[in-house]
């Protein structure tokens, strides 16, 4: 009675390039006498991290199983092209159970998720002017 996290990729993200990341559950061995398959659901919760739902990734959570011993679920977190410069931000990946279930290790992930945006130039404020000095050999 007890899911897991068997599969993220990729852990590394580059946004404009991948496009989704894929998340695999697999469901554990059934205990109890009157064990069901109820034991092995629960939730997949994304974010929580510095990457932002509707602009960096969707969807926020995922409903799981219930799924047989053995059995797997496979899901697809989309990866956002905002157009916006940013720094490396990162993506939590985890697992929630229902009812009577339990969670193994691994049981969570952290993506990170790398901008490709280019950076603005520098902008002057009002009456003011910016100076850059090149030095050459």
């Amino acid at each position: 009675m007890a899911l897991s996290i068997t599969r993220v990729s990729p852990l590394e993200a580059r946004e404009g390039t991948d496009r989704v990341i894929e998340v695999v559950v697999t469901g554990g061995p059934l205990t109890g006498q009157n064990a069901t398959t109820d034991q092995n659901a629960g939730t997949l919760r994304i974010g929580g991290g510095t990457a932002i739902l509707g602009q960096d990734f969707t969807p926020s959570e995922f409903a799981v199983g219930p799924l047989e011993p053995g059995q797997s679920q496979t899901f697809f977190v989309n990866i956002l092209d905002d157009d916006i410069p940013e720094d490396v931000e990162t993506l939590p990946i985890s697992l929630a159970v229902t009812g009577e279930g339990r969670i193994t290790s691994p049981s969570s992930a952290i993506v990170t998720i790398t901008d490709n945006d280019p950076v603005p130039p520098p902008v002057s404020p009002p009456g003011q002017l910016l100076f850059f000095r090149r030095c050459m050999p």
